[in-house]
């Protein structure tokens, strides 16, 4: 008498052999899936249980850097063109939303000097402004009629300019800016 589980056995045996000859695979449990990919499904979980953290640390420090720029920024409008350090300032606090307030304050600190080459400056710094940053309400309102203004002085055969004086005797006038 043959015997109905030996002969159920040897039937998958058959249709297992049969199988990988064709190159079909056995189906396999959600849990045999789950266990043979487990370190794939570890690392993915921890990329994504990390990702917030990170966005978290990332959004502090650049809060943190643009309150230093605003900082930054307002000891700079009290102190001479030489002291402030505009270039310094715009280095390390370049990407920040008080980028272009910076330039726009260097540029008035330029103009101030009442020196060609910083009238000059002045321009081209406000001319960056309003390329990068059109989008600012204050860039489209104010600074078309400074640029004008300044190519006006600039074009002008009656403009009279302050001498160049050497970078360490160079301090502001108090005037309002361009």
């Amino acid at each position: 008498m043959v015997d109905p589980v030996a002969k159920a056995e040897k039937k998958a045996a058959k249709d297992r052999a049969k199988n990988r000859i064709i190159g079909e695979e056995e189906e396999k449990s959600a849990q045999d899936i789950l266990m043979g990919n487990l370190p794939m499904v570890i690392v993915v979980c921890v990329l994504f249980s990390l990702i917030p953290v990170a966005w978290t640390y990332y959004g502090q420090v650049g809060a943190k850097n643009s309150q230093q720029a605003w900082t930054d920024y307002g000891d700079a409008s009290t102190k001479t063109l030489k002291e402030a350090g505009f270039e310094k300032l715009l280095e390390a606090h370049g990407d920040t939303t008080a980028a272009p307030y910076i330039k726009i304050k260097w540029a008035a600190k330029l103009y101030d000097t009442g020196e060609k080459a910083n009238v000059e400056k002045a321009r081209d710094l406000l001319k960056q402004v309003k390329r990068d940053h059109s989008n600012l309400d204050l860039v489209s309102s104010l600074l078309d009629e400074r640029i004008a203004k300044i190519e006006a002085e600039l074009a002008s055969e009656r403009a009279v300019w302050v001498p160049a004086k050497p970078k360490a005797d160079v301090a502001p006038t108090g005037s309002a800016g361009p």
